[in-house]
């Protein structure tokens, strides 16, 4: 199948506007929104707070602080969870639709955790859009055994559906891997080699950290964490 050269441009071009990551400069006014919006819960000045907030969040936020007891309520809550460090590990922006993302690892009484914040750019200005605290980002790394394993080490009676962020991609000669964090557990991915992969209709340049890949398949037969996929579906990061 021949594809137009001008339409393979306008292809990467759009990719590489959908994994923008923010510059050093965006990245730290993106910080200072939330340092804002941190220091203002800690102080228990719920105002303030609202004031670094998009005007959805703030809608969402007043219908939720009704009384003062529910103020006082969210401030323990903010401040019971507020990590004591943070530090940033990936960062996206989309530019045009104004809004960014930054993934941080957290560290709060000695255990670490992750916490994702987003962001709405509002009449030029950034705001809070979001915030989501979860497990160590970092935690998962790979499975216990990666070893693609023929068709027949697979029982094609356990069909499965499993989808995650990507964490490493590794194009071997006879097999693509995907190591997923699937909410916190490793799922290791096998599709077909690289110059095989457009039979998924996948793109090898799509598989990127943080994108998301949702799989059928079947699993292993001794390891549930081995999966071969029979139909994958890519997300790029948005």
């Amino acid at each position: 199948m021949r594809v137009p050269f001008l339409a393979v441009l306008i292809w990467i071009f759009a990719a590489a506007a959908q994994a923008a990551t923010p510059d050093a400069a965006t990245q730290q006014r993106l910080l200072a929104v939330y340092d804002a919006y941190a220091k203002a819960m800690a102080a228990g000045k719920l105002d303030a707070a609202m004031a670094t907030m998009s005007d959805k969040l703030r809608d969402r936020a007043r219908n939720i602080l009704r009384t003062d007891q529910d103020r006082a309520k969210v401030i323990a809550m903010a401040r019971d969870m507020a990590p004591e460090t943070t530090s940033v590990l990936h960062g996206f922006i989309d530019e045009k639709a104004g809004h960014a993302r930054l993934i941080l690892l957290t560290t709060r009484a000695g255990r670490r955790g992750g916490m994702t914040l987003g962001f709405l750019r509002e009449k030029g200005t950034w705001k809070l859009d979001d915030q989501e605290f979860g497990d160590d980002p970092t935690a998962v790394t790979g499975c216990r055994d990666e070893t693609a394993a023929p068709p027949p080490a697979y029982n094609a009676k356990r069909p499965i559906s499993i989808g995650g962020r990507i964490v490493r991609v590794d194009f071997r000669a006879d097999a693509t891997l995907v190591v997923l964090n699937v909410l916190g557990d490793p799922a290791c991915i096998f599709l077909p080699a690289k110059a095989n992969l457009a039979e998924m209709k996948l793109d090898p340049a799509g598989l990127l950290p943080y994108a998301t890949l949702s799989v059928d398949g079947i699993a292993h037969r001794g390891d549930p964490q081995r999966i071969l996929a029979t139909r994958a579906t890519l997300r790029p990061e948005e």
